[in-house]
């Protein structure tokens, strides 16, 4: 088998791109339209509506480090994003069909699909540069930018024909069209992807897995659906895991029998700390901001009315915007990964102070769009910082015989942020939205805006101080 281990990005990796784009374009469909759906399509309660969509949030990207680990030790990676996009392209088809009954058992659905996919086709990205290749970091964010320019598309997309058609099941069903389109894709160039060194997938004994590993996912989403739909349980759980993904990840780097490559895996966990932060300030923007869009921008734009969930397009949009220009200033001021997150938070910092100043200029409780659009620009740029440099801090600084579970770890901090971005939100929705005018709702919006920032910024400044000792580690 010929390997394609060079400094330059080759057919492999354009064909997980592909796979990549497709599969983020039905999870941003859902992501998009999920709060909308349970509110407005289900006629749940904002509050219960947030709440459900942070414990998804939180699952989605929790449960990574089991189909990393499945992918590192069993199944191997090309096979493990084969099942778990065939996974999620069925749950998004139930999706379509689901009741107040049966929604949390398709969200599991979705949530094993992606624990399976998502850390594996940035396992085998790592595997097709030397470790301290800087190709890595090219090929990190150009993997970032497929998340993102996949998203834009279905969130551009999926809300508007949803809105439409008045049927949120159309807008799921593109979204399973979309992982149907990416996962034909991936087999019919499959003997491509099979150039990337993976001794695991290249073992026979591989095989024997796929229905051992089938029969869990179905367990699983039983399982995990059960928990959905119980706030408290899903809470436990969320935080049982991440404590235990951390103490691995401890455990693991305390048996390095390196200082420096101990140090760096420290260096590590103390980022993805700082990142569960910015992933609590990440699920805002679908839950409490599309709900301040909701009720309190004015979302008339040339006699349309914009949907309300329609604004998290601005996120991938900016991404797509502001990638090349980060990416040339970063490469012209070399900076490492703890000095890029902590420009990150900074901009997230930022894009609170522009919500809370949206107020100033709101007449009877409602205001311009244009205060969203500078926050989101703000976000997106942290997002950048944060979300696509971390990827490849994970992958550099741990040991490459654990880049899935490494990888798992690092989308753990989404888990725990995701649960901590449910907290936020019942601080500015209530049970009776409806019973608030539009001036009480932008006093309480504007009121939770100002202290995130305040928060957010403290953080910032704190790990702006430890930021020339964590670099002393990185270069070491």
């Amino acid at each position: 088998m010929t390997s394609v281990k060079q400094e330059k990005l080759s057919a492999p990796f354009w064909v997980i791109w592909g796979i990549e784009f497709w599969e983020r374009f039905g999870y941003a469909g859902v992501f998009a339209i999920l709060t909308a759906y349970l509110s407005d399509g289900l006629g749940m309660s904002e509050s219960v509506s947030t709440t459900i969509f942070a414990s998804y949030a939180a699952f989605s990207y929790g449960l990574l480090i089991v189909g990393g680990f499945i992918g590192d030790k069993y199944l191997g990676p090309r096979k493990t994003i084969v099942v778990g996009a065939i996974v999620l392209a069925l749950s998004y088809i139930g999706m379509a069909f689901s009741t107040v009954d049966t929604i949390f058992y398709c969200l599991a659905g979705v949530i094993v699909g992606n624990a399976l996919f998502k850390a594996n086709p940035t396992s085998l990205i790592s595997k097709m540069f030397d470790k301290d290749s800087q190709m890595i970091n090219v090929a990190m964010t150009l993997y970032y930018f497929a998340i993102n320019v996949g998203a834009m598309l279905a969130m551009l997309i999926v809300p508007i024909i949803a809105r439409h058609f008045g049927d949120f099941s159309i807008g799921f069903l593109i979204c399973s069209m979309g992982v149907i389109i990416g996962l034909a894709n991936f087999l019919i160039f499959y003997g491509i992807v099979r150039k990337v060194p993976s001794p695991v997938d290249d073992g026979k004994s591989s095989r024997k897995y796929i229905s051992i590993t089938l029969i869990f996912a179905l367990a699983a989403t039983y399982v995990v659906g059960l928990i959905l739909s119980n706030n408290t349980l899903s809470s436990i759980v969320a935080y049982s895991v991440v404590v235990v993904g951390f103490i691995y990840f401890i455990y693991v780097a305390f048996s390095q029998e390196s200082k420096i490559a101990r140090n760096k895996m420290f260096v590590a966990l103390v980022l993805v700390l700082q990142a569960v932060i910015f992933f609590a300030l990440y699920f805002q923007m679908p839950t409490t901001i599309a709900l301040f869009a909701k009720h309190n921008v004015d979302r008339i734009v040339m006699g349309y009315e914009i949907p309300f969930s329609s604004f998290v397009l601005l996120n991938p949009l900016f991404i797509a915007i502001l990638t090349p220009v980060l990416m040339y200033v970063f490469k012209r001021f070399t900076s490492t990964h703890a000095t890029k997150f902590t420009i990150g938070m900074f901009f997230c910092a930022v894009a609170f102070f522009v919500l809370y100043l949206s107020s100033a200029t709101a007449i009877n409780g409602v205001t311009s769009p244009l205060w969203l659009v500078l926050s989101y620009a703000f976000q997106s740029a942290g997002e950048i910082c944060v979300g696509a440099i971390g990827l490849a801090m994970i992958t550099q600084l741990s040991p490459r015989n654990i880049s899935g579970v490494a990888t798992g770890v690092w989308f753990l901090a989404s888990m725990l942020g995701g649960k901590v971005a449910g907290i936020l939100s019942s601080l500015s929705v209530t049970s009776d939205d409806e019973a608030r005018t539009t001036i009480e709702s932008m006093n309480i919006y504007s009121h939770n805006f100002l202290m995130i920032g305040v928060v957010v910024l403290i953080c910032a400044i704190v790990m702006f101080l430890f930021v020339p000792k964590l670099n002393k580690v990185i270069k070491s």
